[in-house]
């Protein structure tokens, strides 16, 4: 009945001390993730820390049984933030907590209106690890959380625009076309760029032997990597470096077990260097 209820909600600055103090009442949890604390505490002191009505959870006699990841975050980021906070819920409901599918990148996305939402999130998710010099790696410290893609859509509105491109396109639909579309059209020079995705696109005015038209046959054979859009990526940037540099290619390949991700290179120097030295091809 709702006169026997006790439960309270409240808002509450947690500065460090308390975080280790509530933690202190736990009494069960869930395997500490050191990936999340990470995370977490780079969004606190980046002052990108949301109250977003996510609680900590007190249970009737006090025990801490929801939000051991944000309190440690607290104490990694040595910061005060305010949270939700609710106390006086039951014990037996510790099992039910966080047992939904957590919402998604691209479910973020389609919360603001983006179109295309489920191509978008994996393009930004290449463009976080550009910034950050890791494209292609799949160590989980160098995925963005959600709230990271949601600020990179802002951030490059024409990352949008490669996804709708890629997205009227049958067979080039697919994150890596659109990541890639998105740096040399956006950085790269304009008529090299304009060029390799054009004749992607139609496969007109192509030699047989030309860089673009073994990506074009490549895109075209049916289920292509799709386990997994990093090599097709890779195999995408070595026939834009090939086309850059002028350099004839009917077949690229990539070896995860043996060579670095390639390089994107946006200069034909550079993409004739790393040709001359077997690098990006």
């Amino acid at each position: 009945m709702a006169g026997e209820r006790s439960t309270k909600f409240e808002i509450v600055n947690v500065t460090p001390a308390l975080a280790a103090s509530w933690l202190g009442t736990m009494r069960r949890n869930r395997t500490l993730s050191g990936v999340r604390v990470k995370r977490l505490a780079e969004e606190i002191r980046n002052n990108r820390w949301t109250l977003n009505g996510q609680s900590i959870i007190f249970d009737k006699d006090g025990a801490l049984i929801d939000g051991q990841h944000r309190l440690q975050a607290v104490l990694v980021a040595d910061k005060a933030v305010e949270m939700s906070v609710v106390r006086g819920v039951a014990s037996a409901s510790w099992d039910t907590i966080d047992c939904g599918r957590a919402r998604s990148a691209s479910d973020a996305l389609t919360a603001k209106g983006r179109t295309g939402a489920k191509l978008l999130a994996p393009v930004l998710r290449f463009v976080y690890q550009r910034t950050l010099g890791v494209l292609g790696s799949i160590d989980r410290q160098h995925l963005p959380t959600t709230h990271d893609i949601v600020g990179l859509d802002d951030e490059f509105p024409l990352a949008r625009d490669s996804v709708s491109w890629a997205m009227s396109k049958r067979f080039l639909k697919n994150s890596a076309v659109a990541f890639l579309r998105f740096v040399v059209m956006s950085e790269g020079p304009s008529a090299e760029a304009t060029d390799f995705f054009d004749g992607l696109q139609t496969g007109q005015r192509l030699e047989a032997d030309s860089a673009i038209y073994a990506a074009r046959e490549m895109l075209l054979q049916t289920g292509l990597d799709k386990k997994d859009p990093r090599v097709l990526l890779a195999k995408l940037i070595k026939a834009w470096n090939a086309h850059l540099a002028g350099i004839p290619r009917k077949k690229f390949t990539w070896a995860p077990e043996d060579e670095g991700f390639p390089v994107i290179h946006l200069t034909k120097s550079g993409a004739a260097k790393a040709d001359k030295h077997k690098k990006g091809f």
